[in-house]
């Protein structure tokens, strides 16, 4: 039946892209809904033709959509606010809670903590996930572009924004965001530090126009580590 049931979506697809859109079915269509139209010994009204036609039409076009496939990557605000997992390994410094990717550095370039104060953790993004998987929405950092800066217009500048979750995450003692971690081709690049006095959002002024991806890191103290990457425009 389930063969069946895509043979015969696929013939009504092919029908509705070559006779639904075509200026003939207009014609026939016009042409029913005002004469009206005889099968046997029935006799079809206008009225009740343009019912049939709408509902037949409605029918083959959402065939249509559920055999349609699309080759464009989602919108660019999904893409640069939905959580994801790197594939990478991950190090944690225990003074400071910096994630290093690929492998532990000498001194954390945060805190300067020596590298035996990283641990692996690679399971430190999907716990979270897993954990809490309706607080994406208030954690994973909202990502904006911009290939020019208005505050400075006199350089090449990129300039990036940040705020914490496309619903804002709250700010006061007992729930709250520690610090936004800045990273280029996952290297690390700054840090904004935040306070319960302020929204957890910063904006970095780029200096060089290298690099190709940007990922940012957000760590709650109730909710753990989340991240977001966005492709450098």
């Amino acid at each position: 039946m389930a063969l069946i049931g895509m043979g015969f979506a696929v013939l009504t697809r092919v029908f509705y892209v070559s006779f639904l859109q075509s200026e003939q079915l207009q014609v026939f269509t016009n042409l029913l809904t005002k004469r009206g139209f005889v099968y046997g010994r029935k006799k079809f009204q206008p009225q009740e033709i343009f019912l049939r036609t709408a509902a037949i039409g409605a029918t083959v076009a959402a065939a249509g959509k559920l055999f349609t496939v699309s080759g464009k990557p989602a919108a660019a605000s999904e893409a640069k606010t939905a959580p994801v997992m790197s594939p990478m390994k991950m190090y944690v410094c225990a003074v400071c809670g910096h994630i290093e990717f690929g492998s532990a550095p000498d001194n954390c370039p945060v805190c300067h903590a020596p590298k035996d104060k990283f641990t692996l953790n690679d399971a430190v993004f999907s716990d979270a996930m897993k954990k809490f998987p309706d607080k994406a929405d208030s954690h994973a950092p909202a990502i904006s572009i911009k290939k020019e800066s208005s505050l400075i217009p006199d350089m090449p500048c990129k300039e990036v924004r940040v705020r914490v979750g496309k619903m804002m995450h709250p700010m006061e003692e007992a729930h709250h965001i520690r610090f936004i971690d800045f990273y280029i081709d996952d290297k690390y690049v700054d840090r904004a530090s935040t306070s319960i006095h302020l929204y957890p959002a910063s904006t970095f002024y780029l200096k060089t126009m290298g690099g190709s991806k940007i990922r940012m890191v957000e760590l709650c103290n109730l909710h753990g580590y989340w991240q977001t990457e966005a492709e450098m425009e």
